[in-house]
């Protein structure tokens, strides 16, 4: 059996072709559309006899149906669309709904001396600010780099995210998490003011960000993260310590 769909460049034709048997016995049926013209012409063939049918004018309706009677006869209208459930529920034949995971990022930074920068300036720094970077998503509840990265975000103006996850436990990652490498280049901070705790390094970066238990028909959200900075230490400031001295 052998089937054959044919676009011209300057006509739309479609074409099929059913072979049964040592080229003997044929069934050939043929679809035209003229530049100039709707024609539908139809032609059977069995053995050597032929008897053809065809119809010159199709008006626009009847000619409607036509093509829409042998889509269904090729195929195309026996495909079953994808469900569109809406932002969060999109799913493939087969998979459980995915289910909205949303929440917002903000971050604040404190005041490390200097001149007193005034009421506030004090109110503004100390004030939680949404925080726009990419987030990503890993299977499990502890953060491995050789797991595959499922899914990835970006916060919004307003430090929001939102993933579309189907069922299962997650880790939700920053940029750092990603590479093992981070905890090296951290450590690396490590100098006459400041100390490591490499070991808070390195359970910081196995909990990533937050982690997650997705639950069928259960939306998560609200998952609200604060990132707080401490003066003159990179995050996650609770790994070092700064014995330095502080501006004036």
């Amino acid at each position: 059996m052998s089937q054959q769909i044919i676009f011209g460049e300057n006509r739309h034709a479609v074409s099929q072709q059913i072979i049964f048997g040592e080229n003997r016995y044929a069934v050939a049926q043929q679809i035209i559309f003229g530049e100039n013209q709707h024609a539908v012409a139809q032609q059977i063939i069995f053995g050597e006899n032929r008897h053809a049918v065809s119809v010159p004018y199709f008006s626009k309706m009847k000619l409607y149906w036509a093509v829409w009677a042998v889509g269904g006869f090729l195929g195309w209208g026996c495909r079953t669309p994808e469900k569109s459930l809406g932002v969060g529920q999109r799913t493939k034949e087969g998979e459980a709904p995915r289910v909205q995971v949303s929440g917002t990022l903000t971050e604040s930074h404190p005041y490390c001396g200097g001149a007193y920068p005034g009421e506030e300036e004090l109110r503004r720094l100390n004030a939680a600010r949404p925080l726009q970077t990419w987030l990503y998503i890993r299977s499990g509840t502890v953060n491995r780099e050789n797991a595959r990265i499922m899914d990835s975000t970006q916060t919004n103006a307003e430090g929001r995210f939102l993933f579309d996850l189907p069922p299962g436990s997650y880790v939700i990652l920053l940029p750092e998490h990603k590479k093992h490498q981070a905890v090296d280049a951290l450590l690396q901070q490590s100098g006459r003011d400041i100390t490591v705790d490499r070991a808070c390094l390195e359970t910081w970066w196995e909990k990533g960000l937050m982690t997650v238990d997705v639950q069928s028909g259960t939306p998560l959200q609200g998952l609200d993260v604060h990132l707080r900075h401490a003066c003159f230490v990179p995050y996650p400031p609770h790994c070092f310590n700064y014995t330095g001295p502080y501006p004036p």
